[in-house]
């Protein structure tokens, strides 16, 4: 393994701390709602309570997707560099990854251990992959369509082929 295969790897690892650490309890609702509800507020001051409740709720999930969305890409970019897999078995391991990922991390949220505030639920483990996959199409798109991503080119982050 060269030097930017382990780096990208040691992106995956740092990417995936950040996301259980914001899926502490220090990031729970409770304790993010003090900061972005009078945020919300400040910025669109006519919503109602309930609104910015909602509003609240729906930045969380969002949040959700767009840091799976990242680790997919990430894992993709690691598992293609200096590797002849496929684009699409990638893509699957990349998902596969990421499944596993949200999985340990919700079930570390059900079971409470470092997570008393938090709850883990299936219905995330679903958002988070679909992140993933939402996060691995508009990388592979952009790459298809500003990148040269025809048959052979070289994945998300790798050097041109030299055959």
């Amino acid at each position: 393994m060269d030097r930017r295969q382990r780096w990208a790897w040691i992106e995956v690892g740092l990417w995936t701390l950040l996301i259980w650490t914001l899926s502490s309890q220090w990031f729970s609702a409770a304790n993010t709602s003090s900061l972005l509800i009078p945020l919300l507020h400040w910025l669109f001051p006519k919503l109602r309570p309930d609104t910015l409740g909602w509003v609240h709720f729906l930045v969380r999930k969002s949040a959700h997707a767009f840091e799976y969305g990242v680790l997919g890409v990430l894992v993709f970019r690691s598992l293609r560099l200096g590797s002849s897999r496929s684009v699409p078995a990638s893509v699957g391991l990349a998902l596969a990854f990421c499944a596993a990922v949200a999985s340990t991390d919700e079930t570390r949220q059900y079971l409470g251990i470092y997570t008393r505030m938090r709850t883990g639920t299936i219905h995330d483990v679903a958002l988070d992959v679909c992140g993933a996959g939402v996060g691995l199409a508009l990388a592979l798109t952009v790459r298809a369509l500003f990148g040269g991503g025809g048959p052979g080119a070289p994945a998300l982050g790798a050097a041109p082929r030299s055959d």
